[in-house]
């Protein structure tokens, strides 16, 4: 028989069913227990995969900045630095070049300039932007709020 020391369940994000499952299947672990500590986490992964945990138990993130600077592709093939919000505002950050994004969750975003022209597209690669947006396509309303708790 061992003795484990020290061991924390600590997780930078806030998805209520990893950490609640996590910290369970340690406690198990932890107090010899590991058949209880397997079961757990099978059914952990059964249940995840059959899509049976409610989803607010699934949410990544509470918060989405207001603003990312990304390396846009322009349609001339040239590199674009601009500055956008999760809502598809976009200005490039040294110029004048501006506009909206049309936003189709998990693809690039096509861009627009101003005037309404094609003007290259974009990759935001946060997951807590993707996630607001399938949120808001599933539910409209319901992701959570730029630059709030």
């Amino acid at each position: 028989m061992f003795c484990l020391q020290g061991i924390r369940c600590v997780r930078r994000d806030t998805v209520e069913f990893t950490r609640t499952n996590q910290a369970a299947i340690v406690e198990h672990i932890c107090h010899n227990r590991i058949e209880e500590a397997t079961k757990l986490g099978r059914t952990c992964v059964t249940d995840l995969f059959a899509g049976t945990v409610p989803f607010d138990e699934l949410v990544t993130s509470r918060k989405v900045s207001a603003r990312y600077k990304v390396v846009a592709t322009c349609n001339d093939g040239s590199k674009l630095k601009v500055s956008c919000t999760p809502h598809g505002k976009w200005e490039a950050v040294e110029g004048k070049a501006s506009g909206t994004c049309v936003i189709v969750p998990g693809e690039s975003w096509k861009m627009l300039a101003a005037d309404g022209s094609a003007f290259g597209v974009l990759t935001l690669s946060q997951p807590s932007v993707h996630v607001l947006h399938k949120m808001e396509q599933r539910t409209p309303g319901s992701g959570p709020k730029t630059g709030k708790a």
